[in-house]
């Protein structure tokens, strides 16, 4: 029905006018503040308050758009010279995380207070 890959047209766009929308409603909001509140102590903290707001506002526009606002930078050729490589661990083995060397083993009973302190083995 449609190649599987992402071209010009298909990408994730930034939703500028939100971003718009935010900075004229921070701009109005502070005038709307200047003019009507008359207290200085009260302006300055409405104002504080209406910066927080739109900084706000503006990361989480951010967030939202990040995709788009990564692949902007990308060419149309981009998915052809990505190299994704997947890397592969052993997940750990219980004597390699005992601190100091030395490993713990219970004797006897496993749930009982005892055990035995030993060296780990080094193979040669």
């Amino acid at each position: 029905m449609g190649d599987a890959g992402a071209t010009a047209a298909t990408r994730p766009r930034p939703r500028w006018r939100r971003l718009y929308a935010i900075a004229l409603l921070a701009v109005a909001a502070f005038a709307l503040a200047e003019l009507a509140v008359r207290a200085p102590a009260l302006r300055i903290a409405l104002e504080c308050a209406i910066a927080v707001a739109a900084s706000g506002a503006t990361l989480r526009w951010i967030r939202a758009n990040r995709v788009a606002l990564d692949l902007l930078e990308w060419c149309d050729c981009a998915a052809k010279t990505i190299t994704v490589r997947v890397i592969l661990s052993r997940p750990a083995r219980p004597e390699d995380t005992c601190a100091a060397g030395a490993l713990v083993t219970p004797v006897g009973d496993p749930s009982g207070p005892e055990s035995e302190v030993r060296e780990p083995s080094v193979p040669r």
